[in-house]
């Protein structure tokens, strides 16, 4: 886990992000580690920059290589925005050299994405027909459920298309090399005692099929949970207020990585003069933004619910009027909206709004300084709460702006840089001071 926050106004951007990386190991136990880079420079003569968050690889690959390799490819290149960046590095890995992303490496992701699909479907069809789970069900009886049930779910796939970032002619070549495999495992899998129920009235291959076309349609539904977030940051060539784009890569499926576009937010003019932005965890900014955590909003939600009947109640019962108890749920859920609506702009007018009137205001120091302060405060609730090291480490801080591009205000390196200076001469910097990620 991690937290990473972006905070910008007319000025500038500011980035700050954690050093901790999560590890789980055999028996479900977990590790932390500290020292892990997020935030790297995107392009070597461009404003532009790059935090990852939630994965530090892609299938394996990590993202500290793709990114630099993807860095050097560039060159002195850039693009007019930044979304068009975030589309030049889902080509870049959709066409990268082989070298990096093997051919062995996608078709082990596309088969582990496929397996996934098999257990989305199993799971959707169980869900539509729970007579599927009866081990003692009449096989007629389970027949029936599994047509009904697999005639369902083949209409949704039937009228869903493929994801925008995926690729038709990948599915179809799909279901011709992966079939019969996945089928076999399949059936190895209907094999066990928990399933054997399933195997007479199962067809294999059209659940073999049905999780294959799964994975290109509906991945991001089940495969979400291993994403890496990717938020390109700074200024296109033709913008002059900075900005963030949020991507999300899935893992690769056939020949390409599946990917979904998160949050495009930007500084303008006239409606958002200054942003506040966290990533991965994210309750101590909420509070310091929203003035209160999510845990007290719910909180709220709920206190609602069961006072505002208590009161009807009450009130019901010393009037001597009698008050079904549909009648008092339907009341309370015809004013809630309004409810939340009210308190809601009370913190918004009160808290909120100020907030980024001042931040609109800040200098590029200052930006990186509450940057860094929302980074240290999330790490200190987790040390102090949950005992955890899934936040923390050293910060690392950078500022980006039209004219002088990446900035490190803080940026930890795992080698003394009075030692190593051929490392910065060679990347053509003058007095042992780099301005180029790691």
């Amino acid at each position: 886990m991690t937290c990473e926050v972006a905070i910008a106004n007319r000025l500038g951007i500011a980035l700050a992000a954690d050093s901790a990386v999560t590890f789980s190991g055999a028996g479900h136990q977990t590790t932390y580690a500290s020292g892990a880079n997020k935030i790297f420079q995107l392009a070597t003569n461009e404003p532009v920059a790059v935090m990852v968050y939630n994965n530090a690889s892609l299938n394996g690959v990590p993202w500290e290589l793709i990114i630099k390799t993807y860095r050097k490819k560039l060159g002195e290149g850039g693009f007019p925005t930044l979304r068009s960046y975030c589309d030049d590095l889902t080509q870049f890995l959709n066409t990268c050299p082989e070298a990096l992303v093997t051919p062995v490496l996608k078709r082990s992701a596309s088969e582990d994405a496929y397996r996934t699909g098999f257990f989305y479907v199993i799971k959707s069809l169980i869900a539509a027909q729970p007579l599927l789970e009866q081990k003692d069900a009449a096989g007629a009886d389970l027949n029936t459920a599994w047509e009904a049930a697999s005639a369902e779910f083949q209409g949704r796939l039937d009228g869903a298309e493929v994801v925008p970032s995926l690729s038709l002619e990948d599915l179809n070549q799909a279901l011709v090399e992966a079939l019969v495999p996945l089928s076999q495992e399949i059936t190895e899998w209907l094999q066990d005692d928990a399933n054997a129920h399933l195997l007479p009235v199962v067809d294999t291959g059209a659940i073999a099929r049905m999780a294959i076309a799964s994975a290109f349609k509906f991945g991001p539904i089940f495969l979400g949970t291993g994403f890496t977030g990717m938020v390109i940051a700074g200024f296109g060539r033709d913008e002059f207020l900075p900005g963030y784009c949020d991507i999300r890569f899935h893992g690769f499926v056939g020949t390409r990585v599946l990917s979904t576009q998160g949050d495009d937010r930007a500084i303008d003019y006239e409606n958002r003069p200054s942003l506040i932005q966290a990533f991965a965890r994210q309750a101590m900014v909420e509070t310091f933004t929203q003035g209160a955590s999510p845990q007290v909003w719910k909180a709220v939600s709920e206190a609602y619910d069961k006072w505002t009947a208590e009161v009807c109640r009450s009130a019901a019962s010393a009037a001597g009027v009698a008050l079904s108890e549909e009648n008092i749920q339907n009341a309370i859920a015809q004013n809630r909206d309004s409810f939340t609506e009210g308190w809601t702009y009370a913190v918004f007018d009160e808290h909120l709004k100020p907030l980024w009137r001042v931040v609109a205001g800040l200098n590029i120091e200052e930006l990186a300084e509450l940057a860094e302060t929302l980074v240290l405060l999330e790490s200190l609730k987790e040390k102090v709460t949950l005992r955890t090291q899934s936040v923390g480490g050293p910060i690392d801080v950078a500022v980006i702006t039209k004219s002088e591009g990446l900035v490190w205000i803080k940026r930890k390196l795992y080698f003394e840089p009075h030692l190593n200076h051929r490392y910065f001469q060679r990347l053509g910097q003058l007095n042992g001071v780099n301005h180029e990620s790691p």
